[in-house]
C-alpha cells in the first residue's frame, strides 16, 4: 500500500501510514484531517479511514506497540489458563478425593497449558506452575485423603457401636418377657435356672404356663395342666409333633425336639393330643438369650451343641 496524501492547500503532504499515526499520536493530524491515497475519487476525513486510531486506549499505541501487545496477551492467557485450571482442580480435590474425574483432567490440562507457556516465553510462571503440580497437589491430596478416610473410619465406627447397642437392647428387651429365676441348690451348691411364660392365647386351660428349667443333671420342661396327657406340639407354622406329656414323659430327644421348635419361632403351640382339644399359644422370642447362658453355666454343653 502506498503513502497517504495530507490536505494542506497548496501543497499536499505525503506520509506513510505509519508516520501518520504517529502524527496522529502526537496531536498533529486530527480525526477531521482530510487525506487521500493513489486511486481515490475523493478526501476522506482520516477519522473515517482510520477509526480507531482516535479510540482512547490506540492512539496511545503505535501499530508495532499493539501488535506486541497482542502477542503478549496470547501468553498471558496460557499461562493464567494453566493457573485457572490448576486452581478450580485443586478446589475440587479439597471438596473430595473421589471427585477425581473432575480435578485430574483439569490438572491435565493445566501441565499442558504451562508447557505452552514456558514455549511462549513464560518460563518462570510455567516453572512455578509446575512446582504447584509436583510437590502442592500431592501435598494436598494426601492431607485430604487422610481426612476423609478418618472420617469415614469414624463413622463406620460410630455405626458398628450403635449397632451393637441395638442389639444388645433388642437382646435385653427380648430376654425381659421370660420371667427368670436363679436359684442355688443347698445340698451340692448347683446352680438351677427356671425360666417361665405365661399363656398368650388360652382355649383350654386358663392361665396355662410354660416352664423350663435347667440343672446340671437335667433339662425339664413343664407344659403345666398337660402333664397328665400326651401333648401335640408346634413351633410357627412347622408340623405338628406328638411328645410324652410334660417332662417326665418325654425323651432327651423329644426335649432337644421342642427346644429347637421354640428358639427357632417366636411362638410355640401346645394341645392335648386327645381329639377335639384347643391349643394354647405361648410367645417364645428370646428363649435363646436366657436359655444358652443358663446352659453354658451348668455345664449341659451337650445339649447347647445339639441346639446350635
Amino acid at each position: 500500500m502506498g503513502n497517504y496524501f495530507v490536505d494542506r492547500g497548496e501543497t499536499n503532504l505525503e506520509v506513510s501510514e505509519a508516520d501518520l499515526f504517529a502524527g496522529v499520536k502526537a496531536g498533529m493530524y486530527g480525526p477531521e484531517e482530510s487525506v487521500c491515497l493513489e486511486g481515490w475519487s475523493e478526501w476522506k476525513p482520516l477519522g473515517e479511514v482510520f477509526p480507531k486510531w482516535f479510540e482512547k486506549e490506540a492512539v496511545s499505541k503505535t501499530p508495532a506497540a499493539a501488535e506486541k501487545e497482542v502477542k503478549t496477551n496470547v501468553k498471558q492467557t496460557a499461562l493464567v489458563g494453566a493457573f485457572a485450571c490448576a486452581f478450580v482442580g485443586v478446589f475440587a480435590m479439597w471438596a473430595s478425593v473421589l471427585m477425581f474425574w473432575i480435578y485430574v483432567p483439569l490438572l491435565g490440562v493445566s501441565a499442558v497449558l504451562a508447557v505452552v507457556a514456558m514455549v511462549q516465553g513464560r518460563v518462570l510462571g510455567g516453572l512455578l506452575l509446575f512446582l504447584v503440580l509436583l510437590v502442592g497437589v500431592p501435598v494436598v491430596w494426601f492431607v485430604q485423603a487422610a481426612g476423609e478416610a478418618q472420617e469415614i473410619g469414624q463413622s463406620i465406627l460410630t455405626q458398628l457401636e450403635e449397632n451393637q447397642a441395638s442389639k444388645e437392647a433388642m437382646v435385653e428387651e427380648r430376654k425381659a418377657r421370660w420371667s427368670v429365676r436363679e436359684e442355688v441348690d443347698e445340698m451340692d451348691g448347683a446352680k438351677e435356672f427356671w425360666f417361665t411364660r405365661n399363656s398368650e392365647d388360652s382355649s383350654v386351660f386358663n392361665e396355662s404356663k410354660l416352664t423350663i428349667s435347667v440343672d446340671p443333671e437335667n433339662i425339664w420342661i413343664d407344659l403345666s395342666d398337660f402333664d397328665d396327657f400326651g401333648v401335640d406340639v408346634r413351633g410357627g407354622d412347622g408340623p405338628i409333633v406328638t411328645v410324652g406329656a410334660g417332662s417326665y414323659g418325654m425323651t432327651d430327644e423329644e426335649k432337644v425336639q421342642v427346644l429347637k421348635m421354640m428358639i427357632s419361632n417366636d411362638v410355640f403351640f401346645v394341645r392335648p393330643s386327645y381329639a377335639g382339644a384347643g391349643s394354647e399359644k405361648f410367645a417364645v422370642n428370646g428363649l435363646k438369650e436366657v436359655l444358652f447362658p443358663a446352659l453354658k453355666e451348668t455345664g449341659q454343653v451337650e445339649v447347647l451343641k445339639r441346639l446350635y
